[in-house]
């Protein structure tokens, strides 16, 4: 086991508008709505040196356009269809608790996919 010492994680879960809109905006999406109602995603962030709510604030203002572009792309593609981008609306259509530790139980490389920048 190796503990992962220079990041913190983002558990990233949807809320009832982002569920409502893959539906609206993906017609004949064959989803069944349990998979996205438990769809999560962890995001490997910078780790604070001081964990204070102010802090994990600030790291949240810093990343939520890339997690809130990437979740949105990962259920349409279609730009025009998307919400406005803003932090407002990522607080209403996503939930987000930092964690602060991240332990790797494989003794194995991990391998890492550029998806976009």
């Amino acid at each position: 086991m190796q503990l992962i010492e220079n990041r913190n994680l983002l558990l990233v879960t949807l809320k009832e508008p982002f569920i409502e809109w893959i539906f609206t905006s993906n017609p004949t999406l064959k989803v069944s709505e349990d998979k996205i109602i438990h769809h999560k995603a962890v995001y490997l962030v910078k780790d604070l040196e001081t964990i204070t709510q102010k802090s994990i604030a600030h790291l949240i203002k810093n990343n939520y356009q890339k997690i809130f572009i990437h979740e949105l792309w990962s259920w349409n593609t279609n730009e025009s269809l998307w919400p406005e981008t803003d932090l407002s609306t990522f607080n209403e259509w996503l939930s987000v608790e930092h964690l602060e530790v991240c332990y790797d139980l494989l003794n194995s490389p991990i391998f890492k996919m550029e998806l976009f920048a």
